[in-house]
């Protein structure tokens, strides 16, 4: 077999592999949404916060929807956070922000076997500050 005829023939088949890998859908996980309710006595959620977990990309996107303290006093719009650089454990997904709030720094977590989530306000020296905010959460998914 000839020089020239051996290039042709890899070349074909280097060709070939770069129009099926073109082909083929990427194997990305789908982005997972969790349904959560705020579970404190002294706020009163306004609307359903959601989460999107995105393991793949190992982050994650926090979509509050809005609170008010009983005597109305404290008041938090509905907003959203993120992405942040999550880490995914077996049992805990963990993550906080990269900067400090009026309130302090926060750091979060969500436990995967009881769909919890609580977000802890830090000090500027990472002590933290009070009772941890608490959501029950569950996975999204049609209902009927």
């Amino acid at each position: 077999m000839s020089g020239t005829r051996l290039i042709a023939i890899v070349a074909q088949v280097l060709l070939g592999l770069v129009l099926f890998a073109t082909a083929s859908p990427p194997a990305l996980a789908d982005t997972t949404t969790l349904i959560c309710h705020m579970d404190m006595d002294f706020f009163i959620e306004d609307d359903v916060t959601t989460i999107e977990l995105d393991q793949a990309a190992s982050t994650v996107v926090i979509h509050w929807g809005g609170y008010h303290s009983r005597d109305n006093v404290v008041r938090d719009l509905p907003h959203t956070n993120g992405p942040y650089h999550t880490e995914y454990g077996k049992d805990t997904i963990t993550f906080h922000n990269n900067y400090i709030t009026e309130d302090g720094y926060a750091s979060y977590s969500i436990n995967r076997l009881t769909g919890t989530f609580l977000e802890q306000i830090l000090s500027d020296t990472l002590t933290p500050q009070g009772a941890p905010y608490k959501w029950n959460c569950h996975v999204a998914k049609p209902q009927f």
